[in-house]
């Protein structure tokens, strides 16, 4: 159980998952219960009395009685042992029973079982009096009286003892609901932790995210200023022409719009980075407000508004300007935005009596706008909240103007609220605390930004171009494209772009877009998203739901980058999506593709209604092309799973490749390194020899595999077909596997019909599949296991069998034993090695034989046979003409007494491959000369005759190849012939073909083993 507190005052019991509310105990319930135990303890009492009637009556008499004192001889130490301890036991136990009852008093309300407390407080002091009795009785035989006191005791007791097992299941539910409570409150402090956490890293993001602000704000200050200026200066120019002019014009008018929304952004990162400071100065409140309020007198008359302005003459205090122009500012600018043309606008001053040196001034600014619905008048004060959002929005802004201005304002200590306006509209009121200041000047001389300010304000507000839908001119064939766009500088920027090469129709938002649409039928709608009235999104459902409209092609513009309303539109059958900004030659290739699109399309229902005769061939082709093409795109998908299939049998080959590689040259560079730098005695270093010339065959026949399969991929095998007999070669395979075999006591069993047939094979490449089949067999058979291998004869084939009791095959990966780069486990935990070749390239072997192979296995731990069917020879061949003998080294081992004194010349690039060559043929009594280049070679030559040449292939610079050409050109000249061995790495036929029509008369592969060499060595030397 784990460790809990238990705390008396906030404990709710809790059994089943059910939480056991205790009802809080009246003092009714509890003097119910003292009451019962007082009855309880009364009826044990009379049953006393009635049991012992002289009880009361004898209760002081001593009757002739000694004391105690007697039975302790009056032994002074004796006695007060017992005086000592029963006097300090008795005042315990009344102590221990008084902090029981006042516990009980302080806790009534909450303590469960608080009249068991009192019980025990009560048992406790009965036996705190049995003590004290024990002292009196030392002197005073009243024994009557401490049986009295004893059997008050032991009526206590046995209350205590009666009332306290129904206690017991109740005081476990407690425990465990302590627990639980514990475990609760534990989750609550983790709980709160983790908010505590969130909360400090949502508060660093935002920081991060006000920093952020900042730092983008002053980085785009710079390049508007440096728009602004040069904009200016050109606008100053009178001999511009009058696009030119009206371009420049949007330029700064647009400029100005950003800076605005650049400086409210640097002014919400100020106030959230706590860096907005007051700086009062002297002021002339009324004279500022008229200014502000001037600036927007041109505006209000190209819309039509009346605009009054109602301040006292003069209004004296000290006041931030900057901050309280901006607030005036941004109301004013707030009421033109949602006023429509020809509405109303009031802005007022007044100054009201307060209490003390300070008095409430309110600035009241009234529209008779849309107003402000009831449920937002709280959030329009928060940054970035518009009343309007989504797609259909009508007023831009970035919601950020009111929030400043309550920022603002209660930096001076003031308050602002928003409520219906007389005029029909809103009205915001800004009440501030100032202290008036009558000697004031009226007006102010010193300077401020707020001209800048105003003028980005009203730039916002101004009417932007003319809204008027263009004219189309008749018969003009050019295709014709409808631009719904709500900005009208936006619009006829598109409409500049587009103009020379089509008809334009415009619409300034949804509503007119759509009017538009369905009178016109455009060849392509070029539409913004967000649109007063009808959204981008709901025009394109409106139209596409219209069957004409179907085939119109439709290219969505918008400023709001949403991959999931890009996703949704292109669904309902937009053709394209153009984000802002763009440049003008994308957006000219746009719909230029858009309306080629759309006249081919057209074209081609023309001509399909024009010769109705063709439709069905037409219709056939078309669906005859839908069914190549889904054909296709199976095989694509299909091709497409294969190849992530094969990547990934890739990667697993590689990576086994690697450890297989890197395995044995551990081992080599271990012992070699073991053998360079201590002194092995002749066990130890037999054994190292071993290990690395093991390990060597082992790279040797893994780079062979790998070989193997490349050619068999290129299809480069070149089988050197012959009639054999398959016994044989069985065996010789089976000779090589022998000793692991026995290492592993593994038992070959090996049956076969001497008369089987022949087959038409290439020996090698036979004996290599043998090998590969036992090779496999030996790998996965237990220690102590056993191999059954049998050649038998059908009526057209002859079938080699190997059967062993080794782990199985995964039916699972059965069907692709014989696949290449494939292994049943390719995990880094495999129990065995290999690279999963040996099997493919017995599978390409005995198919290249025109043979077929299979593999059985009832599953993992049930062994497995693998079988090779090879067709029989239709006639047997002459008897002379069967190859039966397979050994290599026959009839060359008389020959090697010629390789003594014989003179070799050896050539190759790397000088550890010459030491290697001299060390080996040394050994058998050859004299070497090793050069490492070609051009040493030939001087060589010319200086000494040598017997035979052993030449590399691949060298820098001059190769082999152009080393025996020119030796045999020297030779034409001098009647004399130098044998050739061609010692490479390069070990495809292809390789070894090329070798012997260059001129070379061997060709071996490295590595080489020195028996090898040396056979080759005095083969040669035999036709000298």
């Amino acid at each position: 159980m784990k460790p809990f507190n238990f705390n008396l005052a906030t404990l709710s019991p809790e059994a089943d998952g059910q939480r056991l509310k205790k009802p809080p105990q009246t003092n009714s319930n509890q003097q119910q219960k003292i009451l019962l135990a007082s009855g309880i303890l009364g009826l044990l009492a009379l049953l006393a009395l009635l049991l012992w009637p002289d009880l009361l009556g004898n209760l002081l008499a001593q009757d002739g009685f000694i004391p105690h004192g007697h039975c302790y001889l009056w032994k002074p130490s004796l006695v007060w042992l017992h005086v000592t301890s029963d006097t300090l036991i008795g005042i315990a136990y009344v102590a221990i029973s008084t902090s029981l009852a006042y516990f009980v008093y302080k806790a009534r309300k909450n303590i469960p079982f608080d009249w068991m407390f009192l019980a025990f407080g009560a048992f406790i002091i009965a036996c705190g009096m049995t003590h004290f009795l024990a002292v009196w009785t030392l002197w005073n035989p009243t024994y009557w009286l401490s049986g009295d006191v004893k059997l008050i005791t032991a009526i206590a007791s046995v209350t205590t003892a009666i009332s306290l097992p129904p206690l017991i299941p109740r005081a476990l539910r407690l425990l465990d609901s302590a627990q639980v409570s514990e475990e609760r409150r534990l989750n609550l402090e983790r709980a709160n932790l983790e908010l505590q956490a969130l909360y400090g890293q949502l508060k660093q993001l935002d920081e991060l995210k006000s920093q952020f602000f900042a730092n983008v704000s002053h980085e785009l200050r710079t390049p508007l200023a440096l728009i602004l200026g040069p904009t200016q200066k050109l606008l100053a120019d009178r001999q511009l022409l009058e696009e030119q002019h009206r371009d420049l014009l949007v330029i700064e008018r647009n400029s100005r719009m950003l800076l605005k929304q650049v400086n409210d952004l640097l002014d919400i990162s100020k106030l959230e980075a706590g860096k907005m400071e007051l700086e009062a100065v002297p002021l002339n409140l009324a004279s500022l407000i008229r200014q502000v309020a001037a600036n927007f007198d041109a505006l209000a008359l190209e819309r039509e508004i009346n605009l009054t302005v109602q301040t006292p003459e003069s209004l004296g205090t000290q006041l931030d300007r900057q901050k309280i122009e901006r607030v005036v500012l941004n109301l004013l600018s707030n009421a033109f935005k949602f006023t429509p043309p020809g509405g109303q606008i009031d802005c007022s001053l007044s100054l009201e009596e307060g209490e003390g040196e300070k008095n409430p001034v309110t600035i009241a600014i009234q529209d008779s706008g849309p107003g402000v619905p009831l449920e937002r008048r709280e959030t329009i004060f928060e940054r970035f909240s518009q009343i309007e959002g989504g797609s259909t929005r009508r007023f831009g802004g970035t919601g950020l103007g009111l929030a400043i201005v309550k920022e603002f304002v209660e930096l001076h200590q003031g308050s602002i609220t928003v409520s219906d306006a007389s005029l029909g509209g809103a009205m915001f009121t800004v009440q501030l605390p100032i202290e008036v200041s009558p000697d004031l000047p009226q007006t102010d001389s010193e300077s401020s930004i707020w001209e800048d300010l105003a003028e980005s304000a009203i730039a916002e507000l101004k009417p932007e171009a003319d809204t008027t839908p263009r004219v189309l001119l008749p018969n003009d064939p050019r295709p014709l494209v409808l631009v719904v766009e709500d900005n009208p500088e936006m619009n006829r920027f598109v409409c500049d772009i587009l103009g020379r090469d089509y008809q334009i129709a415009t619409a300034f938002n949804g509503e007119q877009g759509l009017e538009q649409a369905l009178t016109l039928h455009p060849d392509l709608i070029l539409s913004d998203v967000m649109m007063p009235e009808i959204g981008g999104d709901r025009l394109v459902s409106l139209l596409r739901s219209n069957p004409d409209f179907a085939d119109v092609s439709i290219i969505m513009l918008t400023a709001k980058d949403d991959d999931d309303l890009r996703v949704q539109l292109l669904r309902e059958g937009v053709q394209d999506y153009l984000m802002k900004p763009f440049s003008v030659e994308e957006l000219r290739a746009r719909v230029g593709n858009a309306v080629a699109i759309k006249r081919v399309r057209d074209l081609l229902q023309q001509e399909l209604a024009s010769q109705s005769s063709d439709v069905e061939v037409l219709a056939s082709e078309l669906a005859f092309h839908k069914r190549e093409l889904e054909v296709a795109l199976i095989l694509q998908q299909k091709q497409s799973e294969e190849l992530i299939k094969a990547n990934q049998i890739k990667d697993e080959f590689l990576s086994i490749v690697s450890h297989e590689l890197r395995t044995p040259l551990n081992s080599i560079l271990g012992w070699t390194q073991l053998l360079r730098t201590r002194k092995l005695n002749e066990t130890m270093q037999n054994k190292a020899l071993e290990t690395i010339e093991r390990n060597a065959k082992q790279q040797v026949n893994l780079i062979d595999d790998i070989l193997d399969v490349s050619r068999i991929i290129r299809g480069k095998i070149r089988l050197k077909l012959r009639p054999v007999n398959l016994i044989p070669i069985v065996e010789a395979a089976l000779d090589t596997m022998l000793p692991t075999a026995e290492s592993k006591g593994i038992e070959i069993d090996f049956n076969f019909d001497p008369a089987v047939a022949l087959v038409s094979g290439d020996s090698d490449r036979l004996q290599q599949v043998a090998w590969n089949l036992f090779s496999n067999a030996v790998k996965f058979t237990p220690n102590g296991g056993s191999i059954s291998v049998a050649i038998a004869q059908t009526d057209s084939y002859i079938t080699l069998k190997v059967q062993d009791t080794g782990i199985g095959i995964n039916p699972d990966f059965l069907p692709h034993i014989f696949e290449g780069f494939r292994q049943a486990d390719s995990s880094t935990t495999r129990a065995y090695g290999g690279l999963g070749l040996g099997l493919t390239i017995v599978r390409h072997l005995v198919e290249l034989h025109g043979g077929k192979v299979q593999a059985l296995s009832e599953g993992e731990g049930q062994g497995a046979t693998l079988m090779v069917q090879l067709p029989i020879l239709p006639k047997p061949p002459q008897e002379q003409a069967v190859q039966t003998s397979y050994s290599r080294e026959e009839g060359l081992s008389s020959q090697l007494w010629a390789l003594d004194g014989l003179q070799v010349l050896v050539v190759d690039d790397d000088p550890d491959t010459g030491d290697l060559m001299e060390a080996m043929l040394t050994d058998y009594g050859v004299r070497v000369q090793v050069v490492t280049s070609v051009s040493e070679a030939i001087a060589l030559m010319d200086q000494c005759k040598f017997d035979v040449l052993v030449s590399d292939i691949g060298m820098p610079g001059e190769d082999g190849y152009h080393l025996i050409h020119q030796i045999r050109q020297h030779e034409a000249d001098s009647n004399n012939h130098i044998p050739a061995i061609a010692l490479t790495a390069f070990s495809s036929e292809e390789d070894r073909a090329q070798s012997l029509l260059a001129g070379f008369q061997k060709h071996l592969s490295k590595p080489v083993e020195p028996a090898q060499l040396a056979r080759v060595l005095a083969q040669l030397a035999s036709n000298l």
